[in-house]
């Protein structure tokens, strides 16, 4: 995948007319786990958690934190996608569903192009076009094995900057994008291919990173609340001996 994208989608001329693809997916307080991630894209949770760090399913994550999504890319038409349903809820509309809920993902074209919708209503079900692609001829060549879509933020970074953060190369970062090699920038929530070779990167970083702090946190509390319960049985356990011996002479005097 070599050139620069319609609001529709990517062009379906890679080498394969399917492949295994990813994208990035930032949490939020209404998709905050992995099985919640996983029903909206319409993706397996068990790879999630795998390429994650193994994370749990149900592990609630701090909200924008990225998670790395494997959907099954596939032509349909002219455009590669990666396809999910939704349900139109009560006060959402286009701008809503392609910004906030799949934070640009897909695009309002794209998702009227599937049923040609024009006006939204409740517990209407859409096809939802997520955007990806598969390496091109050329890439395969090149060592590219994977496209990940990722969503440009609102933080100044630039090509490289992104590029970098996922172990790219900069150059076939610019080419699967059709950008010019004196690109630098790219638009705010737009999506960006990230040419991979491998998924090393992601092992490595351990994308979703268990919260180090709190498992020491837990682990080195567990023996101090035991021993603090062992001493607070004990305690009470002597008072309790204590008491018994003042009641002994009484009780023997009584006879």
């Amino acid at each position: 995948m070599d050139d620069a994208p319609s609001t529709l989608g990517y062009n379906c001329n890679g080498l394969n007319r399917s492949c295994q693809s990813f994208l990035i997916y930032r949490t939020q307080p209404y998709y905050n786990t992995i099985s919640l991630i996983a029903s909206l894209l319409s993706a397996n949770a068990s790879q999630i958690s795998a390429i994650n760090n193994n994370t749990s399913g149900n592990m609630t994550l701090e909200t924008n934190h990225e998670v790395i999504v494997p959907v099954m890319c596939s032509c349909t038409g002219m455009f590669y996608q990666a396809n999910t349903t939704h349900v139109v809820q009560a006060t959402e509309n286009y701008y809503l569903i392609v910004n906030d809920i799949f934070q640009g993902l897909t695009t309002c074209n794209a998702i009227r192009d599937q049923k040609s919708v024009i006006n939204l209503t409740i517990n209407e079900s859409l096809t939802i076009p997520l955007r990806c692609a598969c390496p091109s001829w050329i890439q395969v060549d090149d060592g590219i094995l994977y496209l990940m879509t990722v969503v440009v933020q609102e933080d100044n970074s630039t090509i490289a900057d992104i590029a970098n953060k996922y172990g790219a190369d900069v150059r076939q970062t610019l080419i699967a994008n059709g950008l010019s090699p004196q690109a630098s920038d790219t638009q705010p929530s737009t999506t960006l291919l990230i040419p991979l070779k491998n998924l090393t990167y992601f092992s490595k970083t351990n994308y979703i990173k268990n919260d180090k702090k709190s498992s020491q946190v837990l682990v080195t509390g567990v023996p101090i609340i035991i021993a603090i319960l062992l001493l607070i049985v004990g305690a009470c356990f002597c008072l309790y001996r204590h008491k018994g011996t003042k009641g002994s002479p009484g009780s023997l005097a009584s006879f």
